[in-house]
């Protein structure tokens, strides 16, 4: 195993530390009912119908919900998510992940909506639950979703077997200071391309929302490339815990060094200031150093160009290769 050169790539005075001993089985994959219930809404707006990175289309799921849940988009609740949603593309992209991150906090007890108090966030599925709670009902959604429970089952058993979530989570423990006592993966096979993480109030738990690989709903055996893949989409997401609060101690030379934000990122997104540019470029390339680690040369070299093309190329990080 070759030795990692994550402190001379984060060219900070971070040293590699020893993992606490602790269970890195702690973790758990899961399709949430409400979770499942806020993507089908999504689904069912102008935004989910037209953007593919918040959608996935084409599959026999998507064309499922579609189906069933068509007769209800003019309910209430879907015309003001269809409101909530009618900023521009950035806007867009803010109200998706507060309506969307929001809905983990919804369970639902018998055919109520309750919420816990798990994570800071503006929640918009919390202040419209009234409404949410009025649709799922009026529309069977649980019924929906018990009738899928085996494909969901089958997802999570899958993304279980084939991602080495406990091995990643010890290996960014060896990297980095940070310390978690459990993770969590929500996934919904309608999310396009639009993952993101979040930390509980205690500090002590991540989560993180991601798709149904395409591999697992097409039913293929998966290539190296394809697990390459798979993993990035997750340790990209899982490393933002570990490099975020490193860089928080260095905003200012952050913002000194990509003050020119136009050179680094082509494509603003939401990653409008020269830290969210800067934590975007480190944790991809935190990536590159697991993937050289942990798979064979020849998986490495074509998983590790496809990915610095799609930075640089698709999404605008110019100077990531």
């Amino acid at each position: 195993m070759k030795k990692s050169v994550l402190p001379v790539l984060f060219l900070l005075p971070l040293m590699t530390t020893c993992s606490q001993l602790q269970n890195y089985e702690n973790y758990d994959v899961e399709i949430p009912p409400a979770f499942e219930l806020a993507n089908i809404m999504v689904a069912l707006t102008q935004f989910g119908k037209t953007d593919d990175n918040i959608v996935k289309k084409g599959t026999n799921y998507h064309e499922a919900v579609i189906k069933y849940f068509l007769p209800y988009q003019d309910h209430p609740a879907i015309k003001k998510l269809t409101q909530i949603f009618n900023g521009d593309r950035n806007a867009n992209y803010i109200a998706y992940h507060d309506w969307r991150t929001g809905s983990y906090e919804a369970e639902f007890v018998g055919k109520q909506l309750k919420f816990r108090s798990l994570i800071r966030i503006r929640n918009t599925f919390k202040k419209h639950a009234d409404l949410i709670e009025d649709f799922a009902n009026f529309s069977s959604f649980l019924e929906f979703y018990d009738q899928h429970k085996p494909l969901f089952q089958r997802y999570v058993n899958q993304y279980k077997n084939a991602v080495s979530i406990g091995d990643m989570w010890q290996w960014m423990e060896f990297q980095f200071p940070q310390r978690y006592d459990g993770y969590k993966i929500v996934m919904s096979p309608l999310i396009g391309g639009f993952h993101n993480t979040i930390r509980t109030k205690s500090g002590k738990e991540t989560i993180m929302f991601v798709n149904v690989p395409d591999a697992f709903i097409n039913q293929k055996d998966l290539s190296s490339i394809e697990k390459g893949n798979m993993v990035r989409t997750v340790l990209t997401e899982i490393d933002h815990n570990y490099v975020n609060p490193v860089s928080d101690n260095w905003h200012r030379a952050i913002n000194d060094g990509l003050a020119n934000l136009d050179c680094w990122n082509q494509n603003i997104g939401g990653y409008d200031s020269p830290v969210r540019t800067f934590n975007e470029y480190m944790t991809w390339a935190v990536f590159s150093i697991y993937l050289r680690e942990k798979f064979d040369t020849e998986a490495f070299e074509e998983v590790n160009s496809l990915q610095a093309n799609f930075m640089a190329d698709r999404r605008g990080f110019v100077k990531f290769r």
